[in-house]
C-alpha cells in the first residue's frame, strides 16, 4: 500500500523479513517513525493514522491506544470483540491473537472508547468466525461493552463498504 510523505496509513504485521516501505511489524517498531529511510524524514506527526485490517486491527487499537500521536484509526475486516469469539461455537481467529485473561480486563471496544476524541471508523466488521456483520450487528456488539450515550460512543464510525477500497481510505484521510 502506498505511503503519502506525510500520511501514515498502513500497519502490516508481517511474520517474516523486515518491514516493508510504508510498513512496520509490531516486533520491529514501536511506532512508524521508528523506521528507517526516507520515507520517515518528511512524516508530519499530526497526520498519522493507523489502518488497521483483518486481525491486524486489533494490534492497529492497541497500537494507537500506546501512541498519542496517532490521529484516527480505520479498522477494516475485524472482529467487533474478544467477546465475539468466546461467544462462537466456530472462529477463524489464529491463536497468535489470543490474549490469556484479556476479558478479565478489558475488550477490544473498550480500547477503542479510550481513543476518545481521536475518530475510529469501523468498515466490513466480521464475526468470529471471518463472516460479514450488518453495519447494525457490528453497531450492537460495541454497544454491549460502550454506553451509547458517552462521547466515546460519539466517535465510533460503522459502515459497510464501498466495493472500491481506495475511495474508503481516501474518504477517511480525508474527513477523520
Amino acid at each position: 500500500m502506498p505511503c503519502a510523505p506525510s500520511i501514515c496509513v498502513a500497519w502490516d504485521c508481517p511474520r517474516r523479513g523486515p518491514p516493508q516501505e510504508a510498513r512496520f511489524s509490531i516486533e520491529g517498531c514501536s511506532s512508524p517513525t521508528d523506521l528507517p529511510g526516507p520515507i520517515w524524514s518528511d512524516v508530519d506527526a499530526s497526520r498519522i493514522r493507523i489502518l488497521g485490517r483483518g486481525s491486524a486491527a486489533i494490534a492497529a487499537g492497541m497500537a494507537a491506544l500506546l501512541d498519542e500521536r496517532v490521529q484516527s484509526i480505520l479498522l477494516t475486516q475485524s472482529i467487533p470483540s474478544y467477546q465475539s469469539i468466546v461467544d462462537a461455537e466456530d472462529y477463524s481467529v489464529t491463536l497468535d491473537w489470543f490474549l490469556p485473561g484479556i476479558l478479565q480486563h478489558f475488550d477490544l471496544p473498550d480500547i477503542l472508547a479510550s481513543l476518545s476524541p481521536r475518530p475510529v471508523w469501523i468498515y466490513d466488521a466480521v464475526d468470529a468466525d471471518g463472516k460479514p456483520l450488518s453495519k447494525s450487528a457490528a453497531r450492537d456488539c460495541y454497544l454491549q461493552r460502550v454506553p451509547e450515550h458517552s462521547s466515546a460512543f460519539r466517535t465510533l464510525r460503522f459502515g459497510v463498504g464501498p466495493k472500491n477500497e481506495s475511495d474508503l481510505y481516501s474518504n477517511w484521510l480525508q474527513n477523520a
